[in-house]
């Protein structure tokens, strides 16, 4: 009878794992493989430099009206990105660098912003030099201050001296590799038992 209750044991269907393990097991690997593609992300993104500075509007004005002075920085903010200020700021450009972005170039890595509460407006220019970015965040903010002395140069864009990491790559490696996990899991789930 013993005998008979072995055979009968190596031909039953195998116990099924617990849940609770089986989901662990699966969540880990999820994890990993999200991690991976996380680290991939952060480790391919582009080096991206991002050169600094600010202008201060009306300074020669102490008690300008609030709505006057929020109007003037949106003409100013909308005068630095004009095409005629970086095509000239291009221009000044041409002896130092090598192959001078064109306006539409620096258009696409330029951040003119307003601070709120403020007279100041930020400039930045992100390129993967960290001195042309520097020095085309000046030659935007030195042209339009040539020609509009109601405003003044706060703090001058400096080099600088690390690179702007973007969350995107690594986030977007972390979704896609959330996705490879989930779907790895599924596959797997659906592939008939080898044991």
């Amino acid at each position: 009878m013993e005998h008979v209750h072995a055979a009968v044991l190596d031909y039953a269907p195998p116990v099924p794992e617990r849940s609770a393990a089986r989901f662990a097991r699966h969540a880990i690997l999820v994890l990993v493989i999200a991690s991976v593609f996380s680290a991939i992300g952060y480790v391919t993104q582009p080096t991206v430099f991002r050169a600094s500075g600010y202008v201060a509007v009306n300074t020669a004005t102490p008690n300008i009206d609030v709505m006057a002075l929020v109007q003037s920085q949106q003409n100013h903010a909308t005068g630095l990105r004009s095409p005629s200020n970086l095509a000239t700021a291009a221009a000044t450009l041409s002896p130092a660098v090598a192959a001078p972005p064109t306006p539409a170039d620096i258009a696409r890595r330029l951040e003119v912003s307003i601070v709120p509460d403020s007279r100041l407006i930020g400039i930045s220019y992100s390129d993967k030099d960290p001195t042309t970015a520097a020095a085309l965040a000046n030659a935007v903010m030195t042209t339009y201050l040539a020609t509009n002395p109601q405003v003044a140069m706060v703090v001058p864009p400096a080099v600088p001296t690390k690179p702007v990491r973007n969350s995107l790559f690594t986030s977007g490696g972390f979704a896609v590799g959330l996705l490879a996990g989930i779907a790895l899991v599924a596959w797997r789930e659906r592939q008939p038992d080898r044991g």
